[in-house]
């Protein structure tokens, strides 16, 4: 039977939390890099993925306040009373890049 506390590396899931609160404390990240090398390298990993996870409320549009809505059709999320396009999947419109107030739709 497989200890459901262990993920499939082997990782100690229940220790996860604590590592990702002290992910700056070098004393602790140097420790459990020598003591289990594969958890801290899914620490690292899950660090680096929360990283990109968007902090900015995505239900109001940043330039007039209305409501944002999403069009599943072309994956992508616009206000519904000035037409601005606050995420999609990807940041081009006919060959130039322009800047996504709430960043890439994931």
């Amino acid at each position: 039977m497989k200890n459901e506390t262990l993920d499939d590396t082997g990782a100690d899931l229940q220790n996860i939390d604590y590592y990702l609160q002290h992910i700056d404390n070098q004393d602790i990240m140097s420790k459990l890099k020598w003591e289990n090398p594969i958890l801290y390298e899914t620490v690292q990993r899950i660090n680096y993925l929360l990283s990109f996870a968007n902090k900015e409320p995505i239900y109001n549009c940043p330039e007039c306040g209305a409501e944002i809505e999403v069009d599943k059709d072309l994956c992508e999320e616009y206000c519904s009373q000035c037409g601005l396009i606050t995420r999609n999947s990807y940041p081009y419109i006919a060959g130039q890049k322009y800047t996504l107030p709430y960043g890439i739709r994931l």
